[in-house]
């Protein structure tokens, strides 16, 4: 028993180790700034796919995959990451502000920026397993946001 729960563990780090070399390798060859989403669609997209079987991850069907949305999930990942920038200078914008009202305006924000992050892994999840448009995905993600707001 110890000694399954034991290989278990290990399997799951093994396996993270594993996808986070691909993750940075691919990250790199997309020159880190057009790399990350890509990188980090991909690893996911293997991961959703292979779970935790590490003889079938493979380099050459995570590079197959990098390159084949490589532009589309670009716009993806700059999209909310521009929206996330945003929200986060008006956030520091704001902490020059010595009222009290600007408290509420902030927590605004902050409320903002977690609602920002969350579609945007779930919009990831969710055009890793299914085969849906950005915009269709982008409705689920809010759904699946407030509606498993636990």
């Amino acid at each position: 028993m110890i000694g399954r729960a034991a290989d278990k563990i290990f399997t799951r780090v093994f396996i993270f180790l594993i996808m986070t070399v691909y993750f940075w390798i691919y990250a790199i060859a997309g020159l880190i700034v057009l790399g990350v989403g890509p990188a980090f669609r991909t690893v996911t997209e293997m991961h959703m796919d292979k779970q935790w079987d590490y003889r079938a991850y493979s380099f050459k069907e995570g590079w197959h995959r990098f390159k084949k949305n490589f532009w589309s999930i670009n716009l993806h990942t700059w999209l909310f990451l521009g929206i996330g920038m945003i929200l986060a200078y008006n956030l520091y914008l704001s902490l020059s502000i010595h009222t009290f009202w600007i408290l509420f305006v902030q927590f605004i924000i902050v409320a903002a920026l977690v609602f920002d992050f969350s579609l945007s892994i779930f919009t990831v999840m969710l055009r890793s397993r299914y085969d849906v448009a950005f915009r269709d995905s982008l409705k689920l993600a809010i759904v699946q946001f407030f509606s498993n707001f636990v």
